[in-house]
């Protein structure tokens, strides 16, 4: 049984723990319908075990595959009622273990009032407020399958290569990293001293009956090399840069998160319009959307921390931008 309770510091609207204990009522009849499947799949399995052993002891009895009759001259097999029956009763209950185990795995609200309480319980501090969601007359398929297409579109923007001005941004940034690395110091020079060389340390893991470690600082040649070649590096990536780069599906950082905060707020607002078809539902399907937010039918009353929507972090008041 479930035995979660809201935190007793946790600060709701009405309405949100009238849905919080509907969600609860919801979860609770779930299970017992899961346990109630459970029992009757566990005792048909028992007479599936005992029809198969019943088989068993036939056949080591009668030898089915070995007996034969004769009938208008010729030999036939022999025929066994008895094991027929056995033979449809255990088909019948084979039929009947996939039938309710596909009812078992049906039995299930999608939510888990754990998360949900830990989530209040993180949020006990949060000023809450009723969110107000735009009707639609999308059905539950349509909305969900609009999820699954915008989700996609997320994932697309989220993994859109960089401009070529951004490459060659970042790889010039590489490049002076490199460069300032591979600067020799010549400030010894004046002391009489020799020339420093940039220098790096090199690890090495040895086995053996017993573990070392062996260390070596040597010069840094390569960052040398790009201190010496910088210009001429830099002219022959951007020409690389160039050659390989397709701005005409790239993004640039601030396209990026512009397009996200877009398609997150479209993802939000179609999970709550699904939220609030499904709660007028007597017999609702499992729900898709986790979030406590949704769930709760609540909205931040102040701006504060952002919800995850499609695993991306949203603005703050995304719901209530999604309500106007």
């Amino acid at each position: 049984m479930a035995t979660a309770t809201i935190p007793a510091d946790t600060v709701l609207p009405s309405f949100a723990r009238a849905k919080y204990n509907k969600l609860r009522a919801l979860d609770k009849r779930t299970r017992a319908l899961r346990d109630g499947l459970s029992a009757q799949l566990s005792q048909v399995r028992e007479q599936m075990a005992d029809a198969q052993r019943d088989l068993a002891i036939f056949d080591r009895r009668n030898k089915p595959e070995a007996a034969f009759t004769i009938e208008e001259g010729k030999r036939v097999p022999a025929k066994f009622p008895a094991r027929d029956e056995l033979l449809a009763l255990i088909d019948s209950l084979k039929s009947e273990t996939t039938r309710l185990s596909e009812e078992i795995n049906a039995a299930t609200t999608g939510i888990d009032l754990n998360e949900i309480d830990r989530w209040l319980a993180d949020h006990a501090n949060v000023q809450f407020v009723e969110a107000t969601v735009k009707p639609t007359k999308l059905s539950l398929d349509a909305i969900r399958q609009r999820q699954k297409e915008i989700s996609a579109d997320i994932a697309t923007v989220q993994n859109a290569p960089r401009t070529v001005v951004e490459a060659k941004a970042a790889m010039r940034a590489e490049i002076n990293r490199l460069a300032e690395l591979g600067r020799p110091d010549v400030a010894s020079l004046y002391n009489g001293q020799p020339l420093e060389w940039p220098t790096e340390m090199l690890v090495a893991n040895g086995a053996g009956v017993h573990p070392h470690i062996v260390t070596a600082t040597v010069k840094h040649t390569f960052a040398l090399t790009v201190w010496m070649n910088r210009d001429l590096l830099i002219q022959k990536l951007d020409e690389e840069i160039e050659h390989q780069g397709d701005d005409s599906f790239a993004l640039s950082k601030d396209e990026q998160r512009v397009k996200l905060k877009e398609l997150e707020n479209q993802l939000l607002l179609l999970q709550r319009q699904e939220e609030k078809l499904i709660d007028r539902l007597d017999n609702p399907p499992p729900r898709t959307c986790r979030l406590p937010e949704v769930l709760l039918g609540i909205a931040r009353a102040s701006i504060g921390a952002a919800t995850s929507v499609g695993g991306v972090a949203a603005p703050p008041n995304l719901e209530l931008a999604n309500a106007k």
